[in-house]
């Protein structure tokens, strides 16, 4: 049985690369886009707030590099 820090970091695996899928599909999306689609389609236990999603892509964008996601202005797109 996986503990709940596994379970945590797991889950916000798998926030980022839902978003970067949907980011690939769509080119660019705020924090809310992304949070209603993953809410919207189920895609997740329990839902998702918009401000977890950002937390999630900010902290993506602090440790690694290149930079997977990118931010301006509340908008996130992949850094490619």
């Amino acid at each position: 049985m996986a503990s709940k820090s596994e379970r945590n970091l797991n889950r916000r695996e798998i926030i980022k690369a839902i978003a970067h899928t949907y980011l690939k599909l769509e080119g660019e999306a705020t924090a809310k886009e992304i949070a209603l689609f993953i809410n919207k389609n189920n895609l997740l236990h329990g839902s998702i707030s918009t401000s977890y999603i950002s937390n999630i892509l900010g902290r993506a964008t602090f440790k690694c590099y290149p930079k997977r996601f990118k931010s301006d202005n509340g908008v996130w797109r992949l850094n490619v």
